[in-house]
This record gives C-alpha cells, sequence and structure tokens, in this order.
C-alpha cells in the first residue's frame, strides 16, 4: 500500500466534517520512485516512512486515533537511524571528493624522498672534506685605556697660553717700533746728508782762498768737453792724481772722493749731487762685465766711490792724509753705474 493511500482514505472516512477545500497532502513517491530519482547515483537507499511531523499532521487532519504513541516513538527512532545514515553518507562523500581533488603533484616526492639517501650518500663519498680546528692561533687582546684633563691642567694651559699671545703681542709691538725709529732715522739720515753737501759747498766757497779757479757749477754750464766718450772722462780724471784729499772738497785744491767725481763730469756739463749715494741714483747700473772706463765704482754700503779705468783699476781720493790715486779695486763689495752723458 502507498502511504498517500493511506493518509487520503483517512481523510474521507474518518472525518466526514471536513470539506473538499482542505488541501490534500502531498503525494508521496513510492519507495523504489524515491530511490531511482531523489538520491544521487552513489548515495546508498534510506528507507523512506512516516515522520512523526507527517503521524501528527495525519492524526490533526483525520481526528483518528489510530496514530498511537508507539508508532510515534517508532517514527523517532527511524528519523534517528536516517540522520546517523545520512552523515555517514556526507562523511564518505567528502572524503571521495577530496581524494579526487589532490593535485597530480602529491605523489612526486615520496618518489624523491625515496630517492633522497642515495644521492645524499653519493654526495658525502664525492666530495668529502674534513675541517682541522687547531689551538695555535690566540686572540690579540688589549685594553684601551683613557685619560682625564684636572681642572688645574686646563686653568694652567689656558693661562699659558695667554702668556704665549702676551709676548707674541708684545714682541709685535717691539718691532712696530723698531722699524718707526729706522724710517725716522733714514729721513734724518737723508736731511743730514743733503744739509752737509751744502755745507760742503759753501765752504769750498768761502775757506779754499787759495783756489781760485772756476768751482763744479760753473765747469757745467761751459762744460769744455763736449765728447761724450766716457774713456774721456776716466782720461780727464787722470789729471786730478797728487790732488790732497779735503773733506767736503769738490776743487783742485782739495777733493773728496765724491767732490772729485761731481768735478769731472762737471767739466762734460753733467750736474751731479755731491754726496756717493745721490751719484748712484743718478745713473744706470750695470754688471761688472759691462764697465767701461769712466763708469763710476760704487761701494755697497755707499761708503765710497770713484772713477772706472778698466781692468779692474780706479781712480779715486781715498782718506784724510791721502791723495788722489789711480788703484786697483781691492774689494769686491761693489756694484758699477753709468752715467748719461
Amino acid at each position: 500500500m502507498i502511504l498517500g493511500d493511506t493518509i487520503g482514505s483517512s481523510q474521507n472516512h474518518a472525518n466526514p466534517n471536513l470539506t473538499s477545500d482542505v488541501p490534500p497532502l502531498p503525494h508521496l513517491a513510492s519507495r523504489r520512485e524515491l530511490h531511482s530519482v531523489a538520491r544521487p547515483a552513489f548515495v546508498p537507499t534510506v528507507e523512506l516512512t512516516p515522520s512523526v511531523e507527517v503521524l501528527r499532521a495525519q492524526q490533526a487532519l483525520t481526528g483518528s486515533l489510530a496514530v498511537t504513541p508507539h508508532a510515534i516513538a517508532a517514527a523517532k527512532k527511524r528519523k534517528l537511524k536516517r540522520t546517523a545514515a545520512n552523515a555517514v553518507v556526507m562523511t564518505f562523500v567528502s572524503g571521495l571528493i577530496g581524494v579526487l581533488a589532490l593535485p597530480a603533484y602529491a605523489a612526486g616526492p615520496a618518489e624523491t624522498i625515496a630517492q633522497a639517501p642515495a644521492s645524499l650518500s653519493t654526495i658525502t663519498a664525492s666530495n668529502a672534506q674534513t675541517l682541522a680546528v687547531t689551538n695555535a692561533v690566540a686572540p690579540s687582546v688589549t685594553r684601551d685605556t683613557f685619560s682625564a684633563t684636572s681642572l688645574a691642567e686646563i686653568q694652567a694651559r689656558e693661562a699659558e697660553e695667554a702668556r704665549i699671545a702676551a709676548e707674541a703681542a708684545a714682541q709685535a709691538a717691539a718691532q712696530a717700533a723698531a722699524a718707526q725709529a729706522a724710517a725716522a732715522a733714514a729721513a734724518s739720515a737723508a736731511s743730514t746728508q743733503s744739509a752737509t753737501a751744502t755745507s760742503r759747498r759753501a765752504e769750498i766757497a768761502t775757506t779754499d782762498s787759495t783756489y781760485s779757479g772756476p768751482t763744479a757749477d760753473a765747469l757745467v754750464a761751459a762744460a769744455p768737453y763736449a765728447s761724450s766718450s766716457p774713456s774721456q772722462v776716466a782720461a780727464v780724471a787722470m789729471q786730478y792724481q797728487g790732488v790732497p784729499y779735503r773733506l767736503g772738497g769738490a776743487t783742485p785744491a782739495g777733493f773728496d772722493c765724491s767732490g772729485l767725481v761731481m768735478y769731472v763730469y762737471a767739466q762734460f756739463g753733467v750736474s751731479l749731487p755731491h754726496g756717493v749715494r745721490g751719484q748712484a741714483a743718478s745713473g744706470t747700473r750695470i754688471s761688472r762685465a759691462e764697465a767701461q772706463p769712466g763708469d763710476l765704482v760704487i761701494w755697497n754700503n755707499h761708503s765710497h766711490n770713484g772713477i772706472y779705468l778698466g781692468n779692474g783699476n780706479f781712480i779715486d781720493a781715498p782718506r784724510p792724509g791721502k791723495s788722489v790715486i789711480a788703484r786697483p779695486i781691492w774689494s769686491q763689495d761693489v756694484y758699477f753705474v753709468r752715467i748719461a752723458m
């Protein structure tokens, strides 16, 4: 008997008060139909029997007392079995799907791992290495040191630096004062030399009563020798050999060294100052190899001069007690000056 037919029969005969408006229960398929359609092909057949809900619905619709508590208990038992069977089926299906879903490479490492020991043994045998460690090498360990400067040392150092700075400042001030004094002395010497030259000229003009010839200034204007040959200057200078030395003298009555040079060049129309330094600045400095007769021989310290005669000789007025003389240049501390004519 089909379960749907049973439920429908109970509706029609047991409860005649029901109207046709109450919809019949859904048609329940037979076991064979449920087995072939409802479940998947791989799910085992499960016996389908009325559930507790169906029985209670039948009782409510028919009002029949044929649904006994025993029938309800049997229905509950069948429901539990069906639930357990469904859990087993789902577990089996999940496991089957998991196995089928495994990637193809899952089986690969097994073969590789199985061959690993052989490969490792081959590597070890072919590339065997040994490591020897000795205790002969001992590390060199040194302890670093440090020192600290005390406050007293810092103060002493600062005091020393201050002392050195003060000494340097004092030395600089002394050097500046010395330079200033030297400049003042040089200016005074130049002024004194200029005054001396003036006084010498006055002395020659007023005191040398024995000389009645022309002075150097007069000779410059007259210029008795028109020749501009330096050798002729040397020849004129040789005429005054034997004239006594006289300090400030600039005439044939008496010459000093620069007075002789001034008087000789005055005869060629060249006016020179009465002084070694002034005469040296009046011409052009030349080398010893370039020197010719008539050039001036000047001592480096400007203490003396004369007229060059050539071949290392010159003519000069030496000193008090001596006379104008031609002689060799005895010193190497000299230089030569050429006067333009």
